[in-house]
């Protein structure tokens, strides 16, 4: 496995340094599916052009659990709130929003004030 780990890494790099933002995005995807979900955020936190571009994707496609998982791996803490509130919002009935808002309410209450702001 870690084998194959790393020629994943090597082709990510590849597709990288070739400036290929599809390349770059599949080997991502397939990463993200293939890879300890662990192993996957510290290879995303080294390349930032291939975070950045899987980051992007999934907020285009509104996949809020997917992009949740990766800020919660990465501990931006801030970008997990805004998914939260944003997934929260999606209904279009208010009632249904409200609700939805008041369960985050424990999620930002066991935050420290200060982690917030990063």
């Amino acid at each position: 496995p870690r084998e194959s780990t790393e020629k994943k890494r090597e082709l990510l790099d590849a597709a990288i340094r070739l400036e290929k933002p599809d390349a770059i995005l599949t080997i991502s995807l397939n990463m993200m599916n293939t890879l300890s979900h662990v192993i996957f955020i510290r290879t995303m936190q080294s390349r930032v052009i291939a975070l950045d571009l899987i980051l992007a994707h999934f907020h285009k496609s509104k996949e809020h659990d997917k992009l949740l998982q990766i800020y919660q791996g990465l501990d931006r803490v801030k970008d997990v709130a805004m998914v939260m509130v944003e997934k929260a919002l999606r209904s279009r009935k208010v009632e249904t929003q409200i609700d939805r808002l008041r369960e985050l309410i424990p999620y930002f209450e066991s935050q420290p004030c200060t982690s917030m702001g990063t």
